[in-house]
């Protein structure tokens, strides 16, 4: 009957969405077993990369609502994805190997050794029989019954081979049918590689994965978070020192914590922090060096993505200073920068209270398009600071930064984070000191924020009295909204005002819902001002922690993609 029931799936017009959801099940049933041996667990990451994988490549392709037969060439070759599907169904449901699966290609390396078109012509060109792994029931354990043949396939050849095998199958289904639109972020969403907080998890899943992939980066750093959790001592030791004698000013206003200077011939950008302690309290001083060097640690490793859009950190100075009560560290983070010059989001839109000609200069040198993209970059970097469990805590415009040589090469200048001295792991545990808010920094913050400016420890993660990735979301909406009206979120709130009171946390979020998006529309566009609603509306308030990160992507990331000019 399951013999029956499946060959009849194979004949239908939903034979593609059957058989996706059948491979998706056999990508499962080879999670469940508790083996735990290096190559096995090296075996389930990446198995659960190319289940990832296949899983967007069918949902961009609509596979489930039969939307892939609206493509000419789908339609003509549909026969094609069907054997693909039926061999890739077969693997992950089967404990035979390949050969047994397919025998008319005599091995697996001969199927492997072929080029792609070779390959996909012949396997879209063979008759496939019916095979024992067909009659496995949706809803059969697996594996339980055939633990002799379980134990023959979990042999590291074999689960080489496999993995080898179902690469080499759905790689040619990109080739051959490459899905509409392609992004290594939906794969990571839809994958659960990136879930774990185990640190020597995280680490053998970006070893298992490519190691110059987005992914890899996004895994290793996340791990780094976790290690330094662990031993929040230890892992400091690794930033590099760098030496202040080498530090020449080149560029700074007085008392300025941001500046540009030299550091053996060649251009940096300095942020400084000061931290002060009582001088006897010697735990705090090094709890906190501690974890201003652990954040060193973490941006200045050479594997963290460039998506994230942190400027490449080449190291810390410390320099101390002791009085009879108190001790201070200025700590002075420097990266490497390619130009001299810096222009924060907070100086250019201070720019548009000038005159009419001044303001049209500034418009011309952020135009539209370009002002789309920056949203749209800055949106990812968010979302790629949060698969790796890093809260930024600041995001604000002035923490927004271009490097140009003037105003006027803006427009080819990508903008770069910065401002993470109070950035911390989203785990339990983790707390930073108390945040010196400044003038304006209330307009970037969520209303539930404003009176909670460290982790409290007792409440639950993303909970009212914690920071939680929500308010990095809500401090998001803020700058997309200042991007698209060209104004500073101060001056947006007090024009929507009737009173010049000082506003409450959630004046300043009415003002922006409910009286600015309506004028973000006619100056950016209906899927824009959507967008930037739900970042500073109640939607993700709500939303489960472990979803979260899925419907970000899904609902700022990719609609954003769609904004163009």
């Amino acid at each position: 009957m399951a013999e029956d029931h499946i060959n009849t799936a194979f004949g239908a017009l939903g034979a593609l969405d059957v058989l996706v959801q059948r491979c998706m099940q056999g990508f499962a049933l080879w999670q469940r077993i508790d083996n735990v041996t290096e190559s096995i667990e090296t075996f389930k990451i990446r198995l659960d990369l190319y289940c990832a994988k296949l899983a967007f490549w069918a949902q961009e392709w609509g596979i489930e609502k039969n939307q892939h037969i609206k493509d000419r060439k789908f339609r003509t070759y549909e026969s094609v994805a069907m054997n693909y599907l039926k061999l890739i169904y077969r693997l992950t449901h089967g404990l035979s190997g390949f050969d047994s699966a397919l025998p008319s290609l005599s091995t697996a390396h001969n199927l492997t050794a072929m080029d792609s078109l070779r390959r996909i012509y012949q396997l879209g060109s063979i008759s496939l029989e019916p095979h024992d792994s067909d009659r496995a029931d949706a809803t059969s354990t697996g594996f339980e019954s055939a633990s002799e043949r379980l134990k023959w396939a979990l042999q590291e050849e074999k689960l080489t081979e496999r993995l080898i095998l179902l690469e080499t199958l759905i790689q040619d289904l990109y080739v051959f049918f490459p899905p509409p639109y392609s992004d290594p972020a939906g794969v990571i969403v839809l994958g659960t590689s990136l879930a774990s907080q185990d640190a020597a998890t995280l680490a053998r899943t970006s070893h298992a994965i490519d190691s110059t992939s987005l992914h890899a980066g996004l895994a290793w750093l996340k791990s780094m978070a976790y290690r330094t959790q662990a031993a929040p001592y230890g892992l400091g030791s690794r930033t590099t020192e760098l030496k202040e004698g080498k530090l020449v000013v080149q560029s700074r206003e007085q008392n300025e914590s941001r500046f540009i200077a030299s550091y053996d011939g060649s251009y940096v950008f300095v942020e400084q922090k000061n931290s002060t302690t009582p001088r006897t309290d010697t735990s705090q001083r090094r709890l906190l060096d501690a974890r201003i060097k652990n954040i060193v640690l973490r941006l200045q490793d050479p594997l963290k993505p460039t998506e994230l859009r942190t400027l490449p950190c080449q190291g810390i100075i410390e320099s101390p200073k002791m009085t009879d009560e108190t001790f201070t560290f200025t700590y002075s983070i420097v990266y490497k920068v390619d130009v001299p010059h810096f222009f924060s989001l907070q100086n250019i839109l201070s720019q548009s209270q000038k005159s009419k000609q001044e303001i049209q200069h500034v418009r011309d040198c952020l135009p539209l398009g370009r002002r789309f993209v920056v949203a749209q970059t800055l949106a990812r970097a968010v979302m790629y600071l949060h698969f790796a469990d890093w809260l930024h805590k600041a995001i604000r415009s002035d923490n927004i930064l271009f490097f140009a040589e003037n105003l006027a090469s803006l427009g080819s200048a990508l903008p770069y984070l910065v401002g993470f001295e109070y950035s911390r792991p989203d785990a339990h545990g983790e707390q930073t000191e108390n945040v010196v808010d400044k003038k304006g920094h209330k307009f970037y913050r969520h209303p539930k924020a404003h009176a909670v400016p460290v982790a409290d420890l007792q409440q639950p993660l993303g909970g009212a009295g914690r920071y939680s990735k929500v308010y990095d979301i809500y401090s998001l909406g803020v700058i997309l909204m200042e991007l698209g009206l060209f104004k500073s979120a101060k001056r947006i709130v007090a024009e929507s005002m009737d009173s010049n009171t000082d506003p409450t946390p959630e004046d300043i979020r009415n003002a922006l819902v409910y009286r600015a998006v309506p004028k973000l529309k006619f100056t950016m566009g209906e899927i824009y001002a959507k967008v930037t609603c739900i970042c500073l509306n109640e939607y993700f308030d709500d939303i489960d922690r472990g979803a979260l990160d899925e419907v970000f992507y899904t609902n700022v990331v990719r609609r954003l993609e769609l904004c163009n000019a």
